[in-house]
């Protein structure tokens, strides 16, 4: 009963490892939505912070409240980074516009519910803009280094790369075309990119001038990622980090001290159940060296208060310790018969 009880316990609190499926961004199917252009500027600096602009012009139909933005917070390369976006504006035609913050797949993805839940966009063209803060997207130098890419420019050899999905895959629309800028806090030594999951197609137009670089893509199909990998001629940045990946988000958090926190409170309640548990049990009584039973005491008594039940040869040793004392004598008549007489007088022993 006592196992099952702890099984039941831990399922309860590792159901979210235990179950946790696939993770996966965006809808099961594509939005109508079709996004006629993308503009994304990405700046980062030297800790590593990357402010990012990204506007949206969007094409809809009737019917619509608005656009999901997903944001995946593990990082593909190394599973102890959380890269947690804080958004700090959301419009619509050049004016604020209604949007809620939610968690999905075991909180590993961030999704920006944008738009009027009480009100449709009108159909037609109109223009997004999402501006947020990610930290800690330098990653060391040789990340991602044994990947391939569609294409190339210079040398990405360098202390510090940047490897982000600049269009990211969580994105449900067809995408008609994309431009990217990216500008980052030192020399671009070399830049690689892909249109897609694996190696894809190449993008347009990548260039690098100094600290910055440049790309661009058509015809993205939904869920269609763009991903950049570029040197950068700057140590990297120290980063926060947990010890355990993001599955484990859910059950842990993502915080150190507060694990090592309720670690040391759950310990601390342990020792003091088990002390209160020992104050209930009877300790067991101690008996001086003897080679006889106490005076009085028979070798069943002495068993019984010992142990605290009645032994199973019990009546055999109560014979034989009779017999001991002249109460009684006992005659073999076979290979397993005995007969029993009683010999001493009532007060003997």
């Amino acid at each position: 009963m006592r196992l099952v009880l702890l099984l039941v316990l831990g399922l309860g609190l590792l159901w979210p490892v235990v179950f946790d499926g696939a993770p996966s961004g965006g809808g099961a199917t594509a939005d109508p939505v079709v996004f006629s252009d993308v503009r994304a500027d990405f700046a980062v600096d030297s800790d590593g912070l990357m402010r990012a602009d990204e506007i949206i012009t969007a094409e809809f139909p009737g019917g619509r409240h608005g656009i999901f933005r997903f944001w995946d917070i593990a990082n593909r390369n190394n599973s102890h980074l959380r890269q947690i976006p804080e958004v700090d504006e959301v419009s619509l035609d050049g004016q604020p516009v209604p949007y809620e913050l939610l968690w999905q797949s075991n909180d590993r993805f961030l999704v920006a519910k944008i738009g009027d839940p009480n009100s449709y966009v009108p159909p037609g063209t109109h223009v997004y803009r999402i501006r947020y803060r990610v930290p800690g997207v330098l990653d060391p130098g040789d990340t991602g280094a044994a990947e391939d890419f569609a294409s190339s420019v210079g040398d990405p050899s360098a202390p510090s790369v940047l490897f982000w999905n600049v269009v990211a895959p969580g994105w449900s629309n067809q995408i008609d075309r994309a431009q990217i800028s990216v500008s980052l806090p030192a020399r671009v030594t070399g830049a690689q990119c892909s249109v897609g999951a694996g190696l894809g197609r190449g993008c347009d137009g990548l260039t690098i001038a100094g600290n910055a670089v440049t790309l661009s893509a058509l015809d993205l199909p939904p869920r269609t990622p763009i991903t950049l990998r570029a040197g950068v001629d700057l140590p990297t940045p120290p980063r926060a980090e947990v010890p355990w990946s993001v599955r484990w988000d859910p059950v842990l958090g993502r915080s150190v001290p507060v694990v090592v926190w309720l670690a040391g409170l759950t310990a601390a309640a342990g020792l003091g159940a088990f002390l209160w548990w020992r104050t209930t049990v009877e300790p067991s009584p101690g008996f001086p060296l003897h080679y006889a039973p106490p005076k009085g005491l028979g070798p069943v008594q002495c068993e019984y208060i010992r142990t605290e039940k009645v032994p199973e040869e019990g009546l055999t040793a109560t014979l034989l310790y009779l017999a001991d004392r002249g109460l009684l004598s006992l005659n073999q008549d076979g290979k397993k018969k005995w007969t029993v007489h009683g010999v001493g007088d009532a007060g003997a022993g």
